[in-house]
């Protein structure tokens, strides 16, 4: 893979943690572009073992560009833990570009680890010299904590090398080790090839006697020296060996003090799952406790954050100015309103408009959940000079910003109270996010919205997979439901076919109407053919039942049978008042279960979750009839059509009796409640469940 490609994708991710390992890259033999084209990495822990370049002519080279380019990439003061593949111990221009590295992106915040190479045969004169180690600039790492060293016996049948080293190897570690801080408290060492317990104790080839008393004279902190050995016999004998050449070390092994131990000797990944789970307050608490939990509790205290503002977020973009690490850390953000007072008039609300966001995007490279409430967010920027490269066209490349939600709740536009479909539209599609939560907001469809329009206007499709527009009042000049149907069309106009995996729309379509249904089903058709996964029927079940309701070719305009992998269905059933009488005009010819299994016949047999909202519910007697819903049809019908039904959750929208109704509906769906998916939900309260 060439390496643009592979920093472009690295880029993309905008991971925590990355790790490349077994990775063949080609060398291109020019330079990789920085800074503008690929987006900083700032990942807190970098592993990158056994990566080949195709060439092998080039591969010294290769090597060396790559902790160049690692350079310009990767954001400075980012890493906590950093291991990288196999380097030439004589290889300089290598190990300086690592050491350059190493300053740059873990200066004040690297705090592990491990030499890319092994002390072996043969060894050059200089290389026990403390100066010949300055390239790497450990000096410079002041926070390291955890550190490690490899050691390769080259034997001939378990013997002692013919040719001795100039030194012992453990000379050239104590070297390397003079640059660590004295605040070292883990140590690594690594010893390969070992065949004979003569090899661990022979002071001329590896000397841990002198290793033992460098340790003790030089890391007075040091709590743990780890001796890895990889072998698969004699572990006794070896282990014992190792004891007898590190006297210093061996006993503080077995008589360790439990002084020692406290919280700043936590393993970094215990700490990083306490902070997880911490309020805000703990969070801002434990970042004063020291440096190291600093650099843990930020992240997590600043990756979710609300901004309330009476009339403007400027001081919010200085503070993401200013202090660009912790911008870094947003994944999650709020942005609301609070009035001056409650008892002055209104003067306004934040205004948040296309250019805004584009500038949100910019300041906040890992935000992945932004959510506007109670604000203005209009199309139109304050009036400003307009830069002209607003007016083109919005077009992203690949591996740029992508939000994962983005929510409007009780938000108008800066003129009026409705939005028109044009503005709506350049809202949504101002960033590219996966999903649209939209929530409270009034339309108004009276203008037509089609092809002319969307290129008038030059808006991009919406690529998202998630769409739920909850309590949407839209406004028309008629009072007839053709605004139902000039929403439906101007979605399918906007959203990419073939894209959508769930989708929930807040407003009730009369089932009487069979444009508002076609328009409905062409929607869901274009937009979620083959892909829809998750859908909530926008038309209530109630009295009174149509002509032909109850059959099933009656819903075959909803085109629910393009959906083959559909793994959630939600619908709503409005029962009549208590006390209605099966000849009243408002009562149902048939049970509502009846419209309801016409329906669900035309879902995949491979549904999972069905989820059913039954509103109306006052009395016992209103579950009970069987002329009214006849729960008993439903239950045989979930038997017959969905063997691999999972949860079959009944939700009543009151707060009257729950435990009774839930009694009465256990009774009426024996088979059901049998196969261990029946649940019974409140409404207000989903903590409270039956089953």
């Amino acid at each position: 893979m060439p390496e643009s490609v592979l920093f472009d994708v690295l880029s993309t991710l905008a991971a925590d943690t990355i790790h490349i390992s077994t990775f063949s890259t080609a060398y291109q033999g020019t330079e990789v572009a920085s800074g503008s084209r690929f987006r900083p990495l700032d990942p807190r822990c970098l592993v990158l073992t056994y990566m080949p370049a195709i060439s092998t002519s080039h591969e010294m080279l290769w090597r060396k560009r790559l902790y160049e380019v690692l350079s310009r990439t990767v954001a400075s003061n980012c890493l906590h833990k950093l291991r990288v593949g196999p380097i030439e111990r004589y290889d300089v221009a290598c190990l300086t570009a690592l050491g350059d590295f190493l300053f740059h992106a873990g200066r004040h915040t690297l705090q592990d680890f491990a030499l890319p190479f092994s002390i072996t045969q043969p060894l050059l004169e200089v290389e026990d010299k403390q100066e010949r180690w300055n390239m790497l600039r450990l000096d410079e790492c002041k926070n390291l904590r955890s550190f490690g060293v490899s050691f390769q016996i080259r034997t001939r049948f378990g013997r002692l090398p013919l040719v001795l080293p100039h030194v012992p190897y453990s000379a050239v570690a104590i070297a390397i080790l003079s640059h660590l801080p004295s605040t070292l408290r883990q140590l690594t060492i690594e010893l390969i090839d070992v065949e004979t317990d003569e090899q661990i104790k022979n002071k001329k080839v590896l000397g841990l006697r002198a290793l033992d008393d460098a340790l003790v004279d030089r890391f007075p902190v040091l709590e743990v020296v780890r001796v890895e050995l990889r072998v698969e016999y004699y572990l006794l004998e070896y282990t014992t060996a190792v004891f007898k050449t590190m006297p210093k070390w061996g006993k503080k092994a077995t008589n360790k003090p439990l002084a020692r131990v406290g919280y700043h000797s936590l393993p970094i990944e215990v700490l990083d799952t306490v902070f997880k789970h911490s309020s805000k307050s703990t969070l801002l608490v434990c970042s004063r406790v020291s440096h190291l939990w600093r650099d843990f509790a930020l992240p997590h205290l600043f990756a979710s954050i609300e901004v309330i503002r009476c009339l403007s977020y400027d001081d919010f973009f200085d503070f993401l100015v200013a202090r660009p690490r912790f911008a870094r850390y947003i994944r999650s953000l709020k942005l609301g309103y609070k009035s001056l007072s409650l008892w002055s008039s209104d003067p306004g609300r934040p205004l948040v408009h296309p250019p805004f966001l584009m500038r949100l995007s910019e300041a906040l490279p890992r935000l992945g959940n932004l959510s506007l409430e109670d604000i203005w967010v209009d199309s139109a920027a304050p009036p400003v000079a307009r830069d002209p490269a607003l007016d083109e066209p919005r077009a992203r490349p690949l591996g740029t910003f992508k939000l994962q939600q983005l929510s409007l709740e009780y938000c108008r536009p800066a003129q009026g109270r409705t939005y028109d479909l044009p503005t709506l539209f350049d809202i949504l599609s101002a960033l590219p996010t996966d999903a649209v939560h939209v929530t409270n907001i009034s339309i108004n469809v009276t203008q037509p919205f089609g092809k002319v329009q969307l290129e008038a206007r030059r808006l991009p499709p919406l690529a998202i997979r998630s769409l739920c527009l909850d309590k949407i009042n839209v406004h028309s000049q008629d009072r007839s439901h053709a605004h139902h149907v000039a929403l439906c069309n101007a979605f399918r106009q906007m959203l990419l076919p073939g894209r959508l995996h769930t989708f929930r729309l807040g407003l009730e379509i009369d089932r009487q109407i069979d444009a508002s249904l076609n328009a409905l089903g062409e929607l869901i058709q274009h937009a979620g053919k083959g892909v829809l996964r998750d859908y909530a029927l926008p038309l209530p079940i109630k009295s009174p039942v149509g002509p032909e309701q109850d059959k099933a070719d009656y819903w075959r305009i909803l085109r629910l049978k393009e959906f083959p992998i559909l793994d959630t269905f939600r619908m709503s059933l409005i029962l009549p008042e208590p006390g209605t009488k099966p000849d009243y005009v408002d009562a149902p010819r048939v049970p509502l279960s009846t419209v309801c299994i016409a329906i669900l016949v035309h879902l995949p047999p491979c549904l999972r979750t069905l989820e059913v909202t039954l509103q109306g519910v006052k009395e016992i007697r209103q579950l009970k009839s069987t002329w009214m819903l006849d729960l008993r049809r439903l239950d045989d019908a979930l038997q017959e059509y969905f063997p691999a039904l999972e949860k079959f959750r009944v939700i009543f929208k009151g707060d009257w009796y729950l435990l009774e109704f839930t009694t009465t509906v256990f009774k009426l769906m024996p088979k059901t409640r049998s196969r261990g998916v029946l649940e019974v939900v409140d409404w207000l309260n989903w903590s409270v469940r039956y089953q």
